[in-house]
């Protein structure tokens, strides 16, 4: 994982971007990127550490999604293409 953004602003949220490899035990690897924006609710610290902890649990659940699809991917297939334009975040062709 490198991220490559992880800001706070108090009172308004946190930004996450990060790109990411997960590699299969033959060597092969698969690339992709979060970038998650997540409003805080408050202006506490409370209310951001929250907000990183959501942002966190995107990327958790991006690489997790990937993992999951080459568990379940077909022998004939070599790639895994995610669209999750919903969370804001962009998952280039995997």
């Amino acid at each position: 994982i490198d991220v490559q953004r992880f800001d706070s602003i108090r009172g308004q949220g946190a930004i996450l971007d990060a790109v990411w490899v997960v590699r299969k035990a033959n060597g092969e690897t698969r690339q992709g990127r979060t970038e998650a924006h997540e409003t805080a609710q408050g202006d506490s610290f409370d209310a951001l550490a929250a907000a990183h902890s959501r942002a966190l649990a995107r990327m958790s659940s991006d690489i997790a999604m990937v993992i999951r699809a080459e568990n379940s991917q077909t022998a004939e297939s070599g790639q895994v293409s995610v669209a999750s334009a919903d969370l804001g975040k962009d998952l280039s062709r995997i």
